[in-house]
């Protein structure tokens, strides 16, 4: 099982294994997507909290192989069905189910 954890490090594990999510922006980018669980960000929110000191098109390209490493994280081996992190009109969303986030367990 998946589980997620925002309250004080951003951390993914995959069972009893932590995984390693990658450097800075990456561990940001996992942590908006989960703040904002279950709804779609815009790409343009992403860009203006990760990427605002780039230009334009070197944001968008950053932001593209930002998600494309997160999507390998999450699932390696293109094995669990759905994916976690879909591409919604413009934007993305993480589909975190429940009991896999540790904030909303604490709730």
């Amino acid at each position: 099982m998946v589980r997620y954890a925002i309250l004080g490090s951003v951390e993914l594990h995959d069972g009893q294994r932590r995984v390693a999510v990658g450097g800075p922006r990456q561990v940001a980018l996992l942590a908006a997507l989960l703040i904002s669980a279950n709804h779609a960000l815009s790409a343009d929110r992403l860009i203006d909290a990760l990427w605002s000191d780039l230009d334009e098109a070197g944001a968008v390209k950053r932001l593209q192989v930002a998600i494309t490493r997160l999507r390998r994280t999450l699932d390696p081996d293109g094995l669990h069905g759905e994916p976690a992190l879909r591409t919604v009109g413009g934007g993305y969303l993480l589909a975190v189910r429940p009991g896999e986030l540790d904030a909303e367990v604490f709730q």
